[in-house]
């Protein structure tokens, strides 16, 4: 059509009812244009994907020190990246206002301090260390992460704090408690059951299987501890118990200890723990609810005395609102035992002879009375950290166990870094009467002794960061301290990564 002998005014109607007929087939052509460059980034992260499982994998199995490289293109719609379990890494995108989530299964254990989530093509290296891979790349800030279980597991010193799957805590994480794995209190340790089973059995975290089961019914699953759950028997036929075993069977020193949280006081006395009543015994009695622990020689007559009734006692007053610590430590070789109350000793006897051993259960709330073959003087309230030594425990290790639901640190292992530190990236939940503080060390020369060092005060939360300035720019060893304490035992501060990087 030729335009030149019509008017503008002609012209003008003419393109603009052209273009409006051609409007939706724009629209389409360009959402068409959208459509192609989302397919095909789309495709390139996928084959990258697959690339770095590859890069992974072969570095794995390389060893440690071997490095692989790819390159990781990520497209323009991530929201976030991130390792999950050490063995899945996420990548979050975002489609039309809809999230979807990329998931790389891998076989072995990855840490990475970031992963990038702009868009571009990134540099990346999978370094094998010590039982796991690392993803770094030089075109991202540089940074050293401690994140896992590998990383406590390299841990220089540590003390009261826990960092396994005990019960309800989590590898992943540094909280207050007792770790047998490491705690030099796990020497000779026969029993250990934590109660923060939801079910049953309730778990003996020692190397002797003496698992409890329980008789009756009970409340599994109620607040414990530092955060973790416990148990509570009513007072009426119900109580834990654990089948009799070649550990339990003590001759020559013992040390019982039972966080208890004591509810109505018995009518008489009531078994808190014991294994019959003619070889060892933790009691509660009605008057005034003091505690007493009660060792037979083999004639079944009481080793140690000073209480109203038999066996050694406390005399404080207990509280219901508040969890308590019992221990009681006797050794027929030094010939004295002793019972503490919060980690403070209130009692002790002398006695030579050994303990009578028994082919009786257990008993945890409860009295099995050898005389009648039967279970009577249950006992009523709140039950955590029941612990059976074949050993007597010193006083500084009885007041070690007190300490684990005040205070414990975790001194990290150490790790190279060539860039400048600027920067402490972490996360943690910090309840309110909790504290976690982080100290970075910095050894320059790598002869074992810090250079520098500064300390952090943490808040709380996800991603939270705090400016380093103490730190010179040479390639060095770095390593932390994590401080934990806590003014509530039934609370802790939980630590789930820390990381040192450069500034963005």
């Amino acid at each position: 059509m030729d335009f030149k002998a019509q008017s503008s005014i002609e012209y003008l109607a003419v393109v603009g009812l052209g273009l409006l007929m051609a409007t939706p087939f724009i629209g389409l052509v360009q959402q068409d244009v959208i459509n192609l460059r989302t397919d095909s980034q789309d495709a390139r992260f996928t084959s990258s994907l697959d690339e770095m499982e590859s890069a992974i994998e072969r570095a794995d199995a390389l060893g440690d020190s071997a490095q692989t490289s790819f390159t990781l293109n990520v497209p323009d719609n991530i929201v976030d990246a991130r390792v999950v379990d050490d063995r899945n890494i996420v990548f979050t995108q975002n489609r039309s206002g809809q999230l979807s989530n990329h998931t790389v299964i891998l076989g072995t254990n990855v840490q990475t301090s970031n992963l990038p989530v702009d868009r571009g093509g990134y540099r990346m290296r999978a370094s094998a260390e010590n039982g796991f891979v690392r993803l770094s790349s030089p075109d991202m800030t540089s940074g050293l992460s401690w994140s896992s279980q590998v990383d406590w597991d390299s841990s220089n010193s540590r003390s009261r704090v826990v960092t396994r799957n005990i019960g309800d805590r989590n590898e992943d994480e540094i909280r207050l408690g007792f770790d047998p794995e490491y705690s030099p209190l796990a020497d000779s340790l026969e029993m250990y059951l934590t109660f923060d089973e939801n079910g049953e059995p309730i778990i003996d975290y020692s190397e002797n299987d003496n698992d409890a089961i329980l008789q009756g019914q009970a409340n599994l699953g109620r607040d414990g501890l530092l955060g973790s759950s416990g148990a509570e028997v009513d007072g009426d036929d119900n109580f834990f118990q654990s089948s009799d075993d070649a550990s339990l069977d003590i001759q020559d020193e013992i040390t019982l200890s039972v966080w208890y949280q004591p509810g109505q006081q018995p009518e008489d006395w009531a078994g808190l723990i014991g294994k019959g009543d003619l070889t060892y015994q933790m009691r509660q009695h009605n008057d005034d609810g003091y505690v007493t622990f009660n060792v037979r020689d083999e004639d079944g007559n009481d080793i140690l005395s000073g209480a109203p009734t038999s066996g050694l006692a406390t005399y404080q007053e207990w509280n219901q609102d508040e969890w308590n610590l019992a221990t009681g430590t006797y050794s027929s070789i030094d010939g004295i035992g002793h019972i503490y109350h919060n980690g403070a000793q209130e009692n002790s006897d002398t006695g030579s002879s050994q303990l009578r051993t028994s082919d009786a259960n257990l008993q945890i709330g409860a009295n099995y009375d050898d005389g009648s073959d039967s279970y009577r003087r249950f006992w009523e309230g709140g039950i955590e950290e029941v612990m059976v030594w074949s050993r007597a425990l010193n006083e500084n290790e009885v007041e070690k166990l007190w300490n684990s639901t005040e205070h414990g640190y975790l001194e990290s292992g150490s790790k190279n870094a060539d860039f400048e530190v600027e920067e402490l990236v972490s996360n943690s939940v910090i309840p309110s009467g909790t504290e976690i503080e982080i100290t970075i060390y910095q050894d320059v020369n790598d002869d074992g002794n810090p250079d520098n060092q500064e300390l952090v005060s943490l808040n709380g939360g996800s991603d939270e960061i705090n400016s380093l300035s103490s730190f010179d720019s040479v390639e060095s060893v770095y390593w932390f301290e994590a401080e934990l304490s806590s003014d509530n035992r039934e609370i802790t501060p939980v630590l789930q990564d820390v990381s040192i990087r450069e500034s963005d």
